[in-house]
């Protein structure tokens, strides 16, 4: 089985969306992933063996440009038995429509009732953005209580000489201080909340206070 993946356009969240193609490895262990995202997204999904190719998605964010997104999809067509669409929008919803991929997978989003024939409504289910993305590794009415799955990326893949040497900078220059030091790689409170939930706020900010 061949997937193809809408991805998000933000950091934190293409990190949470990795619990999703763990999940669909161990659903369809023979499965090729394919992801549609930024070009700086490259980087990443490099280091995320589930991951066959990145895709890049010229389109900038935010821009409709509906002729592009035809033109895109009919370039995929043939080559993918699943799509599953992350983001909510509903111009992320057109590519996969555009390629006529037989299942076409998200939550419902900005009403794409014609554009996803796998709708999911219940978003209200899984509170966390983590929790809804590794829903749609299922079908409907399968999905289990626990939706998390902790992350494992590789550190052999291109440039991860750069991001070696970013970790051995900030050591030296932070964690061997006499003050706690705490590092996150979120682009915003909202995506922390996201991933960990509310209550996990408690625990930094009391300790840092």
């Amino acid at each position: 089985m061949n997937i193809l993946i809408i991805g998000p356009s933000w950091v934190g969240d293409m990190m949470m969306s990795h619990s999703l193609y763990q999940q669909l490895k161990l659903q369809y262990p023979n499965c090729q992933i394919d992801v549609m995202a930024p070009n700086w997204c490259k980087p990443l999904l490099a280091r995320m063996p589930e991951v066959r190719h990145a895709i890049e998605m010229p389109l900038g964010h935010g821009k409709f440009a509906l002729c592009e997104r035809y033109r895109l999809g009919k370039a995929l067509r043939n080559q993918y038995d699943m799509a599953i669409v992350l983001p909510n929008s509903l111009k992320s919803a057109f590519i996969p429509a555009f390629a006529k991929i037989a299942v076409r997978r998200g939550w419902k989003g900005e009403s794409r009732y014609f554009l996803l024939n796998d709708l999911r409504n219940n978003k209200r289910d899984y509170p966390m953005m983590v929790q809804r993305y590794v829903a749609l590794a299922f079908e409907q009415n399968a999905v289990p209580n626990s939706t998390k799955r902790r992350h494992t990326l590789r550190y052999d893949a291109p440039g991860h000489e750069s991001l070696c040497n970013s970790i051995y900078l900030l050591g030296t220059n932070f964690l061997t201080s006499h003050y706690p030091s705490m590092a996150m790689c979120f682009v915003c409170s909202t995506a922390l909340a996201s991933f960990f939930g509310t209550d996990s706020f408690k625990i930094p900010s009391s300790y840092f206070a």
